[in-house]
């Protein structure tokens, strides 16, 4: 038996393999390439909140984004919060 703690506490198994993930991401440059492509999904975003009266905002941070569906000048959302789906 190993005795290195539970699964969620630090195991060096699991540790091991979250090193080995972290100098993946280095290598392949993956930090590099999330910049780069949240850059074009950021201008993406906001050519759709220029074209589109139904998009009242967008949020981004990387590839993490977020369109707020709601009128552009009121900020009042489309449909109210408990509408039921159409």
């Amino acid at each position: 038996m190993l005795w290195g703690g539970l699964t969620y506490s630090g195991h060096p198994v699991c540790c091991a393999a979250a090193v080995a993930n972290l100098q993946i991401y280095e290598e392949e440059k993956i930090f590099a390439n999330v910049e780069r492509q949240g850059r074009y999904l950021a201008s993406r975003l906001e050519a759709m909140k220029q074209k589109y009266r139904c998009v009242g905002d967008v949020r981004y941070k990387g590839l993490f984004s977020a369109l707020a569906r709601e009128g552009q000048v009121t900020r009042e959302p489309l449909a109210p919060f408990t509408a039921a789906a159409r």
